[in-house]
């Protein structure tokens, strides 16, 4: 892994095509129970107004039962939920594949991808 230090950011090398990374990625979250709010397909997107772009997907998921005791609290937060739970797998440049996670500071550890 190699960290963004200016950002928070964490590039991870897949051995896997986007989608299989996707579909792994969702595999492990349905087995421990964690809700995929939403999967964005950003180069299905593009391709919708003529623009090209390699593979992209957006994962956002959580877990209910930890969001909602903080939104209940402060309803505010809504907007930063969830806080940590983004993945985005995509294929650099250079044609590698990828998977890009924000860091959650307050983990000892980034959550892994099976690889």
């Amino acid at each position: 892994m190699t960290p963004h230090s200016d950002s928070g950011i964490i590039d991870e090398r897949s051995q896997h095509s986007v989608e299989q990374t996707v579909e792994r990625l969702t595999a492990l979250l349905h087995a421990k129970g964690v809700t995929l709010f939403a999967l964005v397909d950003h180069s299905a997107e593009a391709a919708t107004v003529g623009m090209t772009m390699p593979p992209t997907k957006l994962l956002i998921f959580g877990t209910p039962r930890a969001g909602t005791p903080l939104m209940l609290a402060a309803p505010s937060v809504a907007i930063d939920l969830p806080a940590c739970p983004k993945r985005c797998c995509q294929t650099s440049p250079s044609w590698r594949r990828w998977r890009v996670q924000p860091v959650n500071r307050q983990a000892s550890s980034p959550p892994q991808c099976p690889d």
